[in-house]
């Protein structure tokens, strides 16, 4: 491709872009045009301001302040960026390689094209002009040596750039099977949320804080009492001196009142500081001990991660140091042409392989190939269940693991989790004693509320599907049985995490631990019950590849409330009761060493069962009676 080629294909690119404006409509058009003056104008005020930074207040900092202001700087520019990524997750080339082929144009040169075209976002347009300002700046003030800033902001540029476009070819061959899409959109919708859980955990972390009674040099009570003492005797000598110089006439009545008010005022800031540092045991030592480990935190984290060698680069540079920005430079450049190689491999490859992206084609079967001998899931034989209640069980858990709706409501829990956990694990203060086997039940019952919509809407996920159950010969209680226990691996499973991890957390028994887990089975088990109710007295039809209901009728509504209110207390109750019971032994009695709580959940587990076993024969009987009610609304009929 020669120069008239390739600017060209450049206008071609250009004129493509705002053929796509153009069909969007006046408004889009509008909209996008105000939106670009406003980059623009933002990109200009960012240059200017970062070079009067740059220039009057970056020489005044120390290197640490430097460094948190380009770590800002940088993610501030990271956190737009993956915000346009997710806006334009799955990369479309704009130009398609295969319907340029026959023209004189190299395979090469129109996916340069494209990755250039990429970098039209709106995170570059006004982000980087601000760096460069940032760096532009400190040249006069730092020297010429800053100048190597710029390769390094290149490299830094380069590298994201690349490696954004090869995660998005990626997604474009993965997202080829639609099944295969909408799991993937699901999992990136997941990872983001879970993602802005970090500030949480940093949170919880607290690098920057210091606890009362952690660290040796906490002001005592002794020490606090004999430190007030001495500010007060010493208030007491100038106020002496004071009246002293007034009797002998060394002083005029105005001026005894002016040193008075200001030896009163002096006491009171020492007095109000001392209190302070008792209060949160935190001395001067201290607070600078606690932001020296910030800064080497960051610091080692600068060096680990990738955008970090910007950050340290540019810091060097302004102390006279090159051979970190050199080293940047070098590592981000590498980064950059290894990802846009390996993007330029995935994208010829989707043209030449079928649009499977990984170059490889399935050899072909011979006669004498026989295929290896495995049960599938859908086979598998459940213990203590019949073979009707294990093939709904094992035939719903893998629905569960396929469809990508189902598995957006099961990462909920793991969310509620992590942002409600995290929270409570992020107070400073001790919870009080005795209230250890209490956070368990909580968490579970949150957890178990939060997959609601799923459980107690069964049957219509199935949609379709439903048919199958109708016109099988299965009893209903297997098939409600079935559904119960295709669910109970997710449940079950992360339940028994969360109880292990607050065990450790809250130093917990391991008689309270086992308790736990007795009353994760039992509430598991009056949540199927209330669950399996409300499936078959209100289902609502539920969209393929959606979390909104169809049309849901006033009934269904006021059906859905009263079971998210009957819930906590149902399910709450009879597992709370144990706990409840053995604290109040413990206060009032004195009972300790006898395992209350323990040996009580066993008891309500095993009323639980035959409970439960009674209302699924109830179940079953009512839902054999309004199947076809439920099969009109989860096809799409009338509700």
């Amino acid at each position: 491709m020669n120069r008239e080629h390739f600017l060209a294909f450049l206008w071609l690119r250009w004129r493509l872009r705002v053929n796509q404006v153009k069909r969007a409509g006046t408004l889009n058009a509008i909209l996008t045009g105000i939106l670009a003056v406003a980059a623009l104008v933002a990109s200009i005020g960012l240059f200017v301001v970062g070079v009067v930074v740059g220039a009057l207040a970056m020489p005044q900092l120390s290197s640490a302040v430097r460094m948190y202001v380009w770590d800002g700087a940088t993610l501030l520019f990271l956190f737009c960026w993956a915000v346009g990524l997710l806006a334009d997750l799955q990369r479309s080339e704009g130009l398609a390689i295969d319907k340029i082929l026959h023209l004189p144009v190299s395979p090469s040169g129109a996916f340069l094209i494209n990755y250039i075209s990429s970098f039209f976002s709106v995170a570059l347009i006004m982000f980087i002009p601000g760096m460069v300002g940032l760096a532009l700046g400190q040249v006069y003030p730092a020297g010429p040596a800053m100048l190597l800033a710029f390769p390094l902001l290149v490299a830094f540029v380069f590298a994201v750039t690349a490696l954004t476009y090869q995660f998005q070819g990626w997604l474009a061959s993965m997202m080829s099977n639609p099944r295969r899409r909408r799991t993937v959109i699901v999992m990136v919708t997941g990872g983001v949320i879970l993602l802005a859980q970090l500030p949480q955990l940093v949170n919880i972390v607290r690098p920057w804080d210091i606890r009362p009674g952690n660290s040796a040099g906490k002001i005592s009570e002794e020490e606090f009492g004999r430190q007030t003492q001495a500010i007060n005797d010493e208030a007491k000598k100038r106020y002496e001196e004071l009246i002293r110089k007034f009797k002998a006439g060394e002083i005029a009545e105005e001026e005894l009142g002016r040193q008075t008010q200001a030896v009163s005022e002096e006491t009171q800031k020492l007095q109000d500081e001392l209190a302070r540092k008792f209060k949160t045991g935190e001395t001067t030592e201290e607070a600078k001990a606690a932001w020296a480990r910030v800064e080497r935190s960051i610091r080692l984290m600068n060096s680990l991660l990738p955008p970090g060698w910007l950050v340290l680069g540019a810091v060097e540079l302004a102390d006279g140091y090159v051979l970190t920005a050199l080293l940047g430079t070098l590592g981000l450049g590498l980064i950059g042409a290894v990802s846009l190689w390996r993007a330029y491999r995935t994208t010829i490859r989707m043209y030449t392989a079928g649009g499977s992206g990984d170059g490889r084609r399935p050899a072909p079967a011979t006669p004498t190939d026989q295929p290896a001998a495995r049960s599938r899931m859908v086979e598998w034989n459940l213990p203590w269940v019949s073979e009707y209640a294990a093939a709904v069980a094992t035939a719903g858990f893998r629905s569960l693991l396929r469809a990508p709706e189902t598995k957006m409501l099961l990462v909920t829990p793991l969310i509620m989790v992590a942002a409600f956990g995290g929270a409570f694990l992020s107070l400073s203060q001790t919870p009080p004693q005795g209230i250890g086997p209490f956070i368990p039940i909580g968490i579970l019952g949150m957890m178990m509320f939060s997959t609601m919509q799923l459980v107690g809407n069964q049957f219509g996920y199935d949609r379709d599907g439903f048919r199958a159950f109708v016109l099988s010969p299965v009893p209903r209680r297997e098939i409600l049985l079935g559904k119960n226990l295709s669910l109970a691996p997710v449940v079950l499973v992360l339940g028994l995490v969360v109880i292990v991890g607050v065990g450790f957390a809250f130093h917990l028994g391991v008689d309270q631990v086992v308790a736990s887990g007795i009353q994760l089975i039992t509430m598991y088990l009056l949540f199927c019950m209330i669950s399996n109710l409300c499936s078959i007295y209100a289902p609502f039809a539920i969209p393929s590849s959606s979390l909104k209901a169809a049309r849901p009728g006033s009934t269904v509504i006021l059906i859905l409330i009263g079971c998210m209110m009957v819930v906590p207390v149902v399910v709450g109750i009879p597992t709370i009761f144990p706990v409840i019971v053995e604290t109040i032994l413990v206060e009032t009695c004195g009972v300790t060493g006898v395992p209350v709580s323990l040996m009580l959940s066993v008891v309500i587990l095993a009323i639980v069962v035959c409970c439960y076993r009674w209302v699924l024969t109830w179940e079953g009987r009512l839902l054999a009676a309004r199947e076809q009610r439920i099969l009109e609304v989860v096809t799409g009929g009338t509700e």
